[in-house]
């Protein structure tokens, strides 16, 4: 079957022309197989044009459009039956004239004109009711453009081999966001730590952020909060990102206080964000799942930090060195993600530092390079399950400070940096063992202060 939502014919008129013109809200049907007049299916809940359409299998979607007034309805219909369509839920910008694309799943409203040119892409999953959610942004605002997929709803997909899934949870997709480039960058780039190579474009942030140190993430979505925005100032903000396909992040909530330099790390539900500059003892916790503003968590037990480096297992999350204001730290210390309270101390690492960077997996934890007060680029480890000093890991390829660390279950990647300048280097280590930093790869740009997340890092069970 094939549905005909019957709006109006899209004329460059004048606006006179154009709101005497009488729309209509009838839709009908033709057999695609066959050949034939249409035949009547129903009507849309009011008249209007100008909207775009994307389905599935089962169900045909129409969004936005005027009546003439510009508006954000989105309403649907059952294929295999007739009948008068049904409210969705709305667009998340009011607009006409957009592009529909579709899969099976989830259908995109793309560009269109709200009286002015726009470049929003939302979607909305198809099989479901709702609001349409943000997807990203055209490079160029634009209207009157056309939409088109290879999964929309007239393909059926059991009859041929799907291509290879791009993305796959848990697959050791990475995203390295913000920081300096040298001003405060909304640029994310994406890598996948299973296969050396650099950095590609993968979204941006919906404002300039740096010093948003380490990041957390479940295995859909990552996160950052505090940090230095284009002010410049401190910040409170929490940003966030999906993991799943390339576009913009959003924001998600608040810290309980504005900082900069504080350090982020998850499990795949609780993300815990500590310390920050000026030197802060604070300790926030938000549900990665539900955007909504922090709550105290606790205080590091030993002196207020900032510029910490952190890792986690399931259940666990280790913080370690950092600056007091007075001098760089050894200290390593510990919570239980899931509880609150302050941190317990772990032990100490091998080389007091600041500016430390962080990878790990669910059994071990590395801290990386630093600031002594000169560069190093010492490497140490700890496992996660137990209590203890740090261990010598080996070096980095540079003295270098200021990194960004990704990782999965058996691999490290560290990014950027200051050596003293600002670099474009990516560097790796296999977890499990021992042994010096390897050349993975280049950063599109130099920059340092990134914040960096992954689908699979230690506090993930990948195993599920």
């Amino acid at each position: 079957m094939l549905v005909l939502v019957l709006l109006v014919r899209q004329e460059e008129l004048e606006w006179e022309e154009y709101s005497s013109m009488a729309f209509i809200n009838v839709i009908e049907f033709v057999t695609i197989a066959s050949t034939g007049d249409s035949t009547d299916f129903g009507d849309l809940s009011a008249v209007r044009g100008n909207a775009a359409g994307v389905s599935s299998a089962t169900r045909g979607i129409a969004g936005g459009g005027r009546t003439p007034t510009f508006v954000n309805i989105i309403e649907y219909i059952t294929m295999a039956s007739t009948g008068n369509a049904t409210d969705f839920g709305d667009l998340s910008v009011t607009r006409s004239y957009a592009a529909g694309a579709s899969n099976s799943i989830r259908g995109t409203f793309v560009g269109g004109y709200t009286p002015d040119e726009s470049n929003v892409i939302d979607f909305v999953t198809i099989a479901s009711t709702g609001n349409a959610s943000d997807f990203g942004d055209l490079t160029v605002a634009r209207h009157y453009l056309g939409g088109l997929g290879n999964g929309h709803g007239g393909i059926d997909h059991s009859t041929f081999q799907r291509p290879s899934a791009t993305y796959i949870t848990g697959s050791g997709r990475a995203l390295y966001g913000g920081g300096y480039t040298p001003g405060v960058s909304t640029v994310v780039n994406q890598i996948h730590i299973p296969t050396l190579g650099n950095t590609s474009d993968f979204g941006d942030m919906n404002f300039a952020k740096g010093a948003s140190m380490n990041g957390g993430s479940s295995f859909t979505r990552g996160v950052a909060a505090g940090g230095w925005n284009s002010g410049p100032a401190y910040t409170d903000m929490i940003y966030a990102i999906e993991m799943s396909s390339r576009g913009n992040g959003f924001d998600f909530g608040n810290l309980v206080g504005a900082r900069t330099q504080p350090v982020n790390i998850s499990n795949s539900t609780r993300a815990i964000t500590a310390g920050g500059q000026a030197p802060s003892k604070v300790m926030d916790y938000y549900a990665i799942a539900t955007a909504g503003n922090a709550a105290d968590f606790g205080d590091l037990s030993t002196t207020a930090s900032n510029s910490q480096g952190a890792v986690a297992n399931t259940t666990r999350a280790i913080i370690a060195g950092g600056n007091d204001g007075n001098g760089h730290e050894n200290v390593i210390e510990y919570v239980t993600i899931a509880t609150t309270s302050n941190t317990t101390d772990f032990g100490n690492l091998t080389v007091s530092r600041t500016k430390l960077s962080a990878v790990d997996s669910k059994t071990r934890g590395v801290f990386m390079t630093g600031y002594t007060p000169s560069n190093v680029n010492t490497c140490d480890y700890i496992t996660t399950a137990s209590v203890g000093n740090a261990t010598d890991f080996g070096d980095t390829t540079a003295v270098k400070r200021n990194c960004s660390g990704v990782s999965t279950h058996t691999r490290g990647v560290l990014a950027g940096g200051l050596a003293p300048g600002t670099i474009n280097v990516m560097e790796f280590i296999t977890i499990a063992s021992t042994g010096n930093g390897t050349d993975f790869g280049d950063c599109v740009s130099a920059g340092y202060d990134f914040f960096g997340v992954s689908d699979s890092h230690g506090g993930l069970d990948v195993s599920k």
